[in-house]
């Protein structure tokens, strides 16, 4: 059986698969039920985190960092001041679109 790729899942990939009523819900189900090696980063989790307490309250909010932690097939790369600074350059270099400190991620 040849080995799963590692692959990088950004914030709407979580969202998409712990809430229910999002359009992706059932794509993200299935790729999360034999997932590939996933990475994401602190910015990620932190995005993912806020959107649910914005959108739905702490206890959601709370619940998103529970799955989080139980996916033994992800790994949480940590976001230092050298990624926050190559990701202002990509912010200043792309200031005409609205792109956030999680989008301009290297």
């Amino acid at each position: 059986m040849a080995k799963k790729t590692e692959s990088y899942a950004d914030t709407s990939a979580f969202i998409a698969f712990a809430d229910k009523s999002d359009t992706h819900h059932a794509l993200f189900k299935r790729l999360f039920s034999e997932p590939p090696a996933l990475v994401t980063t602190t910015m990620v989790v932190a995005e993912g985190h806020g959107w649910f307490l914005k959108r739905y309250d702490r206890t959601r909010a709370l619940q998103f960092l529970a799955m989080i932690e139980e996916m033994s097939f992800l790994d949480v790369i940590p976001t230092g001041q050298r990624e926050l600074t190559a990701a202002i350059v990509i912010l200043r270099k792309f200031s005409d679109q609205d792109l956030t400190l999680v989008d301009a991620q290297a």
